[in-house]
Parts: structure tokens; C-alpha cells; sequence
């Protein structure tokens, strides 16, 4: 099961969204229910975005209208960036480049590249020797 996590300025989208089309409210929200519960449901018809916006996947609500999403599988974690037609990302695929929650995806990833990481060995070995340290503090 995935968490969502929604931004505010998703939140404005979405509510803009919903206003402009408010036929489309009940889809809207049983798309997120199953994008929460199984986000590779085929009827979300996940799919990966192309080019500057490869990190960027997009689901379907209906036929004709997506929401594009941050989809960070190892965390089981989505957050959601906008939604609309799929003639209206085509328009906007340049804007989306500079939404705020992007940059701040982009930075995350560039600080996780940046921070020390460690072999498998050289963890099990800091795991061990913390086990070690833990059982000879019970016996002493």
C-alpha cells in the first residue's frame, strides 16, 4: 500500500481542477483510493513521462485526463503534481519543469547521491559489531 503525499500547491491544482470539472469528482477520487492501495492496478495505466520529465509518471483518471505524480517506489511513497487533459500537459510539459515540488524532488535525489553509502559487508560488519557490543553490555 502506497502513501500519499499531497503538496499545497498540488492542492490548489486539484482544487482548480476539481472546480472546472466537477462531473469528474467521483473519478478523481476512486483513482487515488486504488492508486493508494496498488498503484500498478492496470486500470491506472501507469506509464513513465519522456524526456526532462522522466522522473515524472502519470496516471489515468479516465480516457481523457491524467494526474501526473512523483512515484518514489522505494519509499512507497507518491506524491502527486498536477492533473488535466492530456493535451494540456503536452501544453504545460515546460512549466512543469519548474514546480516547486520537482525542484525539491531533484534536490532530495541530488543530496541522497551525495551521502556516503556502504557495501552490504561493511554493514553487516557495523551491524555485528553493535550486536556484540549490545551482548556484552548484559553480561557485564
Amino acid at each position: 500500500m502506497a502513501e500519499i503525499l499531497y503538496t499545497d500547491s498540488y492542492l490548489k491544482r486539484a482544487k482548480k481542477f476539481i472546480k472546472k470539472h466537477p462531473d469528474l469528482l467521483s473519478q478523481y477520487e476512486k483513482t487515488l483510493k486504488i492508486l493508494e492501495i496498488n498503484p500498478y492496478h492496470p486500470s491506472l495505466r501507469l506509464h513513465r513521462l519522456q524526456g526532462k520529465l522522466s522522473e515524472l509518471y502519470s496516471v489515468s483518471i479516465n480516457i481523457s485526463y491524467r494526474i501526473s505524480i512523483i512515484f518514489l517506489i522505494k519509499d512507497d511513497k507518491v506524491i502527486p503534481i498536477d492533473l488535466g487533459s492530456h493535451s494540456e500537459f503536452i501544453k504545460i510539459k515546460n512549466e512543469l519543469e519548474d514546480y516547486e515540488d520537482l525542484k525539491l524532488l531533484r534536490q532530495a535525489k541530488r543530496k541522497e547521491a551525495d551521502s556516503p553509502t556502504l557495501s552490504m559487508d561493511e554493514a553487516k560488519a557495523r551491524l555485528l559489531t553493535k550486536r556484540v557490543v549490545k551482548q556484552l553490555k548484559k553480561r557485564g
